[in-house]
């Protein structure tokens, strides 16, 4: 059975470490930090160890990459050219043009490349849209979300670019479109050359988002408020009770209209860690060729929101957000191939959406694969501290950033 490949262990991938070696999966590790690689390889014994992720994609079927976002196309490039299914984290690319180039590429090979857009796969993001999909708070009409904390700045983007991120791709999968319009406002206190606050603000079509995003903040926050026209959910990823839905709607009294306020209830969430279930929904997609909800084009399609509102932050005006990609673009309905019908399957409700998925190319080691995957059993109140958590990606980068091929070569950890 060939490898999955980890490419990049700083902070996050160390998350992304803990996680394949639960599902069994035989592993390659790929760093350019050597004693990185030997620690990682003492936590999987019997993984491939390699610098140079090339000497590991003749024996992978797909990869994770967990690398600074500037690294993104390059070594994603070179595990797609090699027939590698790809696994990306976020942001797919820092710009339109390399993340469009994946999208592109992927097509073009027949490849899995999923976007790592972990909210997506949060035990209370998937009660929150289960609440939406049976109408409980009827249409939604407008999001609201921060992403805020007291953190210091990353090197390979601002917070709009790493974190504002989620909840655009958040937004337009709840809204089922991306957003026609950005307007922006941000500000570099730290003098950096990246945002370090931003409030971003995407028109729909009705419907409207309102995201905040920085580093300043004493409260670290990651919440999402949907707003129907029959109530609102609210969703605080942080807590223990993280989905609270309000049953509340405007209603015309004589002629006036009536604001009632009701007590929230508190809708049950189902156990889960977050990047589990994301990377068990890349191994199915891998094993079973099917196109992932947060495909090349989905990180593609949010790289572009982005991009728009930082070029709307700079010229001061609203400006449109080009829809990027194919409406309907399938993975060939090939059979599972032998190599992947060992990966480990998803414990829950895979996606089956219209997204075609990127995996990043560093490797990890290998070990043999169980029988079957252990079914997860943290609460949501874990998955919080321990996947969620997650999302406080930091770069972490430990050399000097490569160029052109020589970045697949040596891509440097990320955290």
């Amino acid at each position: 059975m060939k490898r999955i490949l980890l490419v990049g262990l700083g902070r996050f991938g160390a998350n992304h470490l803990r996680v394949l070696k639960e599902l069994s999966v035989p592993l390659g590790l790929v760093d350019v930090d050597a004693a990185a690689l030997e620690k990682a390889g003492k936590v999987v014994p019997g993984a491939a160890l390699a610098k140079d992720v090339r000497d590991l994609l003749p024996d992978a079927l797909a990869a994770s990459v967990v690398v600074p976002a500037h690294l993104h196309r390059p070594v994603a490039t070179v595990c797609l050219e090699a027939g590698v299914h790809v696994f990306c984290e976020k942001p797919l690319a820092p710009t339109l043009e390399d993340a469009r180039a994946l999208a592109e590429l992927a097509d073009a090979k027949g490849c899995v490349l999923q976007t790592g857009f972990i909210f997506r796969h949060h035990p209370a993001t998937i009660a929150l849209r289960g609440l939406i999909s049976r109408g409980t708070i009827g249409r939604p009409i407008a999001l609201q979300a921060k992403f805020t904390g007291f953190k210091r700045p990353r090197t390979d983007g601002g917070c709009a670019t790493n974190d504002a991120i989620h909840f655009v791709d958040l937004a337009t999968a709840i809204f089922g479109k991306p957003p026609l319009s950005a307007l922006a406002v941000t500000r570099d206190f730290l003098a950096t050359g990246n945002e370090d606050v931003a409030f971003l603000t995407f028109d729909h079509g009705p419907e409207l988002v309102h995201l905040e995003a920085g580093y300043h903040t004493p409260e670290r926050a990651r919440r999402v408020l949907v707003i129907g026209d029959a109530g609102s959910i609210a969703v605080d990823y942080d807590s223990k009770e993280p989905v609270l839905l309000f049953r509340q709607s405007h209603r015309k009294k004589d002629g006036q209209w009536v604001a009632d306020e009701v007590a929230p209830e508190k809708p049950p969430v189902e156990p889960g860690e977050p990047l589990r279930r994301e990377l068990e929904d890349f191994l199915a997609n891998v094993r079973e060729k099917r196109r992932p909800a947060a495909d090349g084009w989905a990180g593609a399609q949010a790289t572009a929101a982005i991009e728009t509102a930082l070029r709307s932050a700079r010229e001061g005006r609203s400006l449109p957000v080009p829809r990027v990609g194919p409406t309907h673009v399938g993975l060939s309905e090939a059979r599972p191939s032998s190599e992947a019908e060992g990966l480990a399957r998803p414990r829950g409700e895979s996606v089956r959406g219209a997204a075609r998925s990127q995996l990043s190319v560093r490797a990890q080691g290998a070990e043999r694969p169980s029988e079957e995957t252990r079914s997860v059993q943290q609460g949501a109140s874990e998955a919080s501290d321990r996947s969620v958590d997650a999302t406080r990606n930091t770069d972490g980068g430990r050399v000097s950033p490569p160029s052109g091929a020589d970045a697949a070569r040596n891509p440097s950890g990320a955290a």
